[in-house]
Order: structure tokens, then sequence, then C-alpha cells
């Protein structure tokens, strides 16, 4: 199993980075919204 052979695996990498990214800002509104921010 190649990266040449299976074309998907790049589209499937910009899906897992959209959805990391989507995850990293909700968690950073529930800590704004929610109760003492982290940072």
């Amino acid at each position: 199993m190649s990266c040449g052979k299976w074309p998907y695996s790049n589209v499937f990498i910009v899906l897992i980075n959209g959805f990391l990214r989507k995850l990293m800002t909700f968690f950073e509104n529930v800590h704004t919204y929610g109760k003492t921010p982290l940072k």
C-alpha cells in the first residue's frame, strides 16, 4: 500500500486536519464561554 497507488490518502489527510481544527476551535470556545480559560 503506497501513497502513490492510493490517491485518496491526500483527501483523507485533509479531512483529518479539518476535523482536528474544528475540534480545537470547539475546545477553545468551551474554555472561553465555560469556566476560566486555561491560558
